[in-house]
């Protein structure tokens, strides 16, 4: 018959939480790797925003220029025939 000591106890519970320990790091990792990637995904949404944003501001922009330069060509064809706007 075995003799149950408390250094056997010990090393039976130091073996279990190592394992719990393991166990627990796997999990931490898993845990930051999916935090990662979803910052990563984020980003990526974010920055597609943006570039969608930017794009409707420079399509704004360009208008902006045309109408600039048409009412130069206007007010130059209007002094050209001496129109009074």
């Amino acid at each position: 018959m075995a003799v149950l000591t408390k250094e056997y106890f010990e090393k039976i519970l130091d073996t279990q939480l190592k394992e719990q320990d393991i166990r627990f790091d796997k999990k931490l990792k898993l845990l930051k790797d999916e935090l990662s990637q979803e910052i990563i995904n984020e980003i990526g949404e974010l920055a597609a925003m943006t570039a969608r944003r930017f794009d409707e501001l420079e399509r704004k922009l360009d208008v902006t220029e045309r109408v600039e330069r048409l009412e130069r060509i206007v007010f130059k064809i209007s002094e050209a025939l001496h129109i009074k706007t």
